[in-house]
């Protein structure tokens, strides 16, 4: 798996460019290159976001959790000319690159994001909270801009999985994952409540292989990925209690 890690920088470099159109009086011509500019135009726009969704995840397998942030940002250009998404901490200047942002669209709705799912601390650390800046560079090395915060409960640094969902202080949500053989994600949802044995989950998915119970909490900016259970291994009652309202 590609990992970004963080590193120090003082200044950021900025780069533009600019095409020239040159008119010629024959009017056959003047009309192709009045046609040509408006490619150029649409080609050439500077990117353009709408906004910006932060996650924090939380990671949980035996002891303290592995932690990483997710960052996508909605992109009203076009996604497939993304190059490069950094993410910059404003009070220390630690910076994140991604050098192969992901990108996914929601065909129904024309939306397109691009990001990176794996931003990193370094070994000993942890992501840090506050303010950051998130740097979109596009194929013909345009950049945009654009803020984002990141907050988490302090003590999950710490927890471990069995103290889970005792350890939230706050409201959150509970989802289950679904996964097949090659570890693709196949179902993210509320557990169904007539899902009581193993059976009566691969009856709906006869894929599903493993699944992980994940908590949403501050309106799904932080993650709290439980530890895999193998299903084939499940022959009872999902051990994890099910909460009616799907809040606490």
């Amino acid at each position: 798996m590609n990992r970004a890690v963080p590193f120090s920088f003082t200044k950021a470099g900025l780069w533009r460019c600019r095409s020239v159109l040159c008119m010629r009086r024959n009017a056959v011509m003047v009309a192709f290159m009045l046609v040509g500019a408006l490619f150029v135009s649409c080609a050439d726009s500077v990117p353009q976001l709408q906004s910006v969704t932060p996650v924090v995840v939380f990671d949980f397998s035996d002891g303290a959790p592995s932690m990483r942030l997710s960052v996508f940002a909605e992109v009203s250009s076009d996604v497939q000319r993304v190059k490069e998404v950094r993410a910059i901490h404003k009070d220390s200047g630690l910076v994140w690159i991604c050098r192969e942002p992901q990108k996914f669209s929601a065909n129904n709705a024309g939306r397109k994001w691009a990001g990176c799912t794996n931003f990193v601390a370094a070994s000993g650390s942890y992501i840090p909270q506050g303010e950051y800046t998130l740097w979109y560079e596009d194929a013909a090395e345009r950049e945009t801009e654009d803020s984002f915060s990141v907050f988490y409960p302090e003590n999950l640094l710490s927890c471990k999985a069995e103290s889970i969902p005792e350890a939230f202080t706050e409201s959150y949500k509970q989802y289950i994952a679904l996964y097949n053989s090659d570890g693709v994600l196949i179902f993210y949802g509320e557990r169904k409540r007539e899902w009581k044995t193993l059976g009566d989950v691969t009856k709906k998915y006869a894929a599903a292989v493993t699944f992980r119970v994940c908590y949403e909490l501050n309106g799904g900016a932080v993650e709290c990925l439980m530890p895999a259970v193998e299903l084939s291994e499940t022959a009872r009652d999902f051990a994890i209690e099910y909460v009616p309202k799907n809040t606490r």
